[in-house]
């Protein structure tokens, strides 16, 4: 199964994503896609694992290049499309994709009507068409509003 959770900025997405996939077959691999860096970043990443904590994921960083944990796993939570763009890590999706169950964490982008420079454009678009095109595919798309998630396409396999 392919599960698109999709939100705005802290939205819920993930903590609904996380439900979603722990609800799934295990073993869970956590699929991080945001490679480690300033102060902000390494909250956000402690602010995940803790939210994870003594849920029994594994961790896969993509951005190490090892993805050879995944073949173990039978659930892949990977978190978030945005960083996978920005981290150039597309080409990885495949790796998840292979997974019994992959749910994957989408950014709502592209909705706010700005125009931004070209390069923050071409970033909105990618993760865009990138979510379009894993939506078209999923068994299952969800968009969290304020906490509250909404099926937009499929049926959930569990009450989450």
């Amino acid at each position: 199964m392919i599960a698109v959770v999709t939100g705005g900025a802290a939205s819920g997405k993930s903590a609904f994503a996380e439900r979603l996939a722990c609800a799934l077959p295990g073993p869970h691999a956590y699929v991080a896609t945001m490679r480690h860096g300033d102060a902000e970043t390494e909250a956000r990443i402690a602010r995940h694992l803790r939210m994870r904590e003594g849920k029994g994921f594994f961790t896969v960083e993509l951005a190490d290049g090892d993805r050879s944990g995944l073949s173990a796993c039978k659930t892949a939570l990977l978190e978030d499309l945005g960083n996978l763009v920005a981290n150039g890590l597309e080409d990885s999706l495949a790796d998840v994709l292979v997974c019994e169950n992959a749910v994957i964490v989408a950014n709502e982008v592209g909705g706010d009507g700005i125009a931004y420079d070209s390069f923050t454009m071409e970033y909105i678009e990618t993760i865009g068409a990138l979510a379009c095109s894993l939506a078209a595919r999923a068994d299952v798309v969800v968009e969290v509003v304020s906490g509250v998630p909404n099926v937009v396409k499929g049926e959930l396999p569990c009450a989450c």
